[in-house]
């Protein structure tokens, strides 16, 4: 239970308060928020080590949605960005005995992500370029999910 609280805490329930800590600043503001998952949010985890982050993603996910919803009314935009392999360091912080290398077969393109295309993503969905775009997930995943 331990590990599912701390990776809840971490990728749903910070979530949550932020939003409920930004939004009447947003509604003042037209503001929109972009949340970052993850494509193990539309996954099926293969491993009980992997199960609570896997949960964690789909629920922020869902909430993303439902947030977005009740936002809308006051012209806020909420959307998601569920990337896949991205070049950053959690599998060194995590002491993973992979590295990204051997993520590039398990996608479409054979590359991993490197973290400013994630960013130039938030930054479309964040600009009035995206004012029509809310409750949606955009995956950014080097067509990952096409080959699991």
């Amino acid at each position: 239970m331990k590990v599912y609280d701390e990776t809840l805490n971490t990728n749903l329930r910070a979530y949550v308060h932020i939003t409920n800590l930004a939004a009447p600043h947003l509604i003042k503001t037209k503001g929109s928020i972009v949340n970052i998952s993850s494509t193990a949010g539309s996954s099926i985890s293969m491993s009980s080590r992997t199960l609570p982050y896997f949960i964690s993603k789909a629920a922020l996910d869902q909430f993303s949605r439902g947030v977005a919803l009740e936002l809308a009314q006051y012209g806020v935009r909420v959307n998601t960005i569920s990337p896949g392999p991205v070049k950053t360091d959690i599998l060194e912080n995590a002491n993973a005995p992979i590295t990204f290398d051997s993520f590039k077969q398990l996608t479409a393109f054979d590359r991993v992500a490197e973290p400013e295309e994630i960013a130039e993503l938030i930054l479309y969905l964040s600009s009035d370029k995206a004012k029509s775009i809310t409750g949606s997930n955009y995956v950014s995943d080097n067509g990952y999910l096409l080959k699991h």
